[in-house]
């Protein structure tokens, strides 16, 4: 299968805004430059202020957007196609998303808006976005069942088991004071459910998954 060419699952783009959160995400599928300025209309509706590349630079060329919206591109967030980022790139992520809220620290007008996209937007763009999710308090579980909701047949298997799994996966950031300036809950307003209810919440994502598959 071309790598390059959109999943059946590829939507032009999705809002992924949870309330516990001070960014809102613009995922896209990867547009090309005949189809760029389809989406400089939504890029401008959510007042998008960056975006981030995970594809070949050679894709299309973003310059209409920075001169046009203002956008700042960012093309160091890449890793491979149906994989997960490493540790280094994930903490390369958190320093941005820092920077952008210390940038603005008390988000009192609007929430930040984020663009993300990889080919189709439905693997490595969603995982990105769920780590924020995660990193902001928000139960993993509650996470990926929310992204899912906003963007269909967002993950593969392996993306799904290592979003979920601490013990083997994504390790969330320990310290949420130093997140994003500081605005999240404590730990002990997290809700975490029970061992039961996690692996029952857990059985039902993945069979929604099972049943997305074709």
């Amino acid at each position: 299968m071309n790598p390059n060419v959109h999943s059946s699952y590829s939507q032009m783009w999705s809002i992924v805004a949870h309330p516990d959160s001070p960014f809102q995400f613009v995922i896209l599928d990867c547009p090309s430059d005949d189809t760029l300025p389809d989406y400089i209309p939504i890029l401008r509706q959510y007042n998008v202020t960056h975006l981030l590349r995970l594809t070949e630079k050679s894709m299309y060329d973003p310059t209409p957007l920075i001169q046009e919206l203002n956008i700042a591109v960012h093309d160091n967030f890449s890793f491979e196609d149906g994989s997960v980022p490493s540790e280094e790139l994930i903490e390369q992520y958190r320093a941005l998303l820092d920077s952008l809220t210390l940038s603005d620290p008390t988000h009192t007008e609007s929430k930040t808006t984020i663009a993300i996209h990889c080919i189709s937007g439905i693997g490595r763009a969603p995982v990105l976005v769920a780590i924020s999710l995660i990193d902001a308090g928000i139960d993993s579980l509650d996470a990926v069942e929310y992204v899912r909701k906003q963007r269909r047949g967002a993950f593969n298997k392996k993306q799904l088991l290592w979003l979920t799994d601490q013990k083997v996966g994504f390790k969330k950031r320990k310290n949420k004071k130093a997140l994003f300036g500081g605005l999240f809950k404590n730990d002990s307003s997290v809700s975490v459910g029970s061992r039961d209810s996690i692996s029952s919440q857990k059985s039902g994502i993945f069979g929604k998954f099972n049943k997305s598959k074709k």
